[in-house]
């Protein structure tokens, strides 16, 4: 018994550790891989964002929103030219 009168807890082995955190890792990469042994190009005639009524905008517009939370003082503060 442990001193809180609880029974100790089994200590998983350093594999099932490693499986539990790298496992995933591990499979998503094989995947990667896997997906990159051929070319990913959109074939002739498939519909265009236009037809989907899809308006993209540029990387420029879009960028700033996800930074805004590592700017100082988080994203409520008022914005400085750099």
């Amino acid at each position: 018994m442990s001193p809180g009168g609880l029974p100790p807890r089994p200590q998983p082995a350093r594999h099932q550790l490693d499986a539990g955190l790298f496992g995933n890792l591990r499979r998503q990469l094989f995947d990667q891989v896997r997906q990159l042994a051929r070319d990913n190009v959109v074939a002739e005639g498939a519909l265009t964002f236009a037809d989907l009524g899809i308006r993209p905008k540029t990387a420029e517009i879009i960028l700033p929103t996800y930074l805004d939370r590592f700017r100082a003082h988080g994203r409520f503060r008022a914005r400085r030219e750099a």
